[in-house]
């Protein structure tokens, strides 16, 4: 939406008192919500998604992106106009309507919310919080999906970690069984002096 995106609304949040009690408010914007600067909307944005009543806060922190599509669109919204915002988020985001998103992938669902709502967004010029650099990271700007950092993508660091894990035990057990070999080594001479001794006392 031009007009929401020209306030710094980048999620399209209409004006009342919910935005109006947001940082960086600076009052309506043709219906929607304006904000002093692109990041206070973006925050905005963020913090409705995180902590609004409808929202992952209201929903044991877990909503699919159909769930929170039609949360956004209201109850009035016809099944369809849901549908289709849902299946537009999720293709920018490179996933399906049925994803779950949680507090850990939220920023990258806000960045892709934005880029729905209007495609003149452009994610490197907000931060994520908590996350070095833009929201760039989140998502590129022509709204194809980066490749996540692998501290926040457990599809990858978990086998990583696995195949981490089992090279450690190989390389443990390569060890342990060459020092039960020098074990064997040493215990093989040491009988095999003692029964010298023997041998030559016997001979005395």
């Amino acid at each position: 939406m031009a007009v929401a995106l020209s306030g710094n609304d980048p999620g399209g949040i209409l004006d009342g008192t919910w935005a109006q009690s947001q940082p960086g408010y600076t009052g309506a914007n043709g219906g929607f919500a304006a904000f002093a600067t692109m990041q206070d909307g973006f925050n905005a944005q963020l913090n409705l998604l995180e902590n609004g009543k409808n929202y992952l806060a209201g929903n044991n922190g877990s909503m699919t992106v159909q769930q929170i599509a039609a949360a956004y669109e209201g109850p009035n919204a016809p099944p369809s106009a849901v549908a289709a915002y849902a299946n537009n988020i999720a293709n920018i985001m490179g996933t399906t309507p049925s994803t779950a998103i949680t507090y850990d992938n939220v920023g990258q669902f806000a960045v892709a919310q934005a880029q729905a709502e209007n495609s003149a967004f452009n994610p490197s010029n907000v931060n994520l919080p908590g996350n070095n650099g833009t929201a760039a990271a989140a998502a590129t700007n022509n709204g194809t999906p980066a490749t996540p950092a692998a501290t926040l993508n457990p599809a990858t660091w978990i086998p990583a970690l696995d195949a981490a894990t089992k090279n450690m035990f190989t390389r443990g057990a390569v060890f342990v069984l060459a020092l039960i070999m020098i074990g064997i080594g040493l215990s093989f001479l040491a009988d095999k002096e003692t029964g010298g001794a023997l041998h030559e006392a016997a001979l005395a």
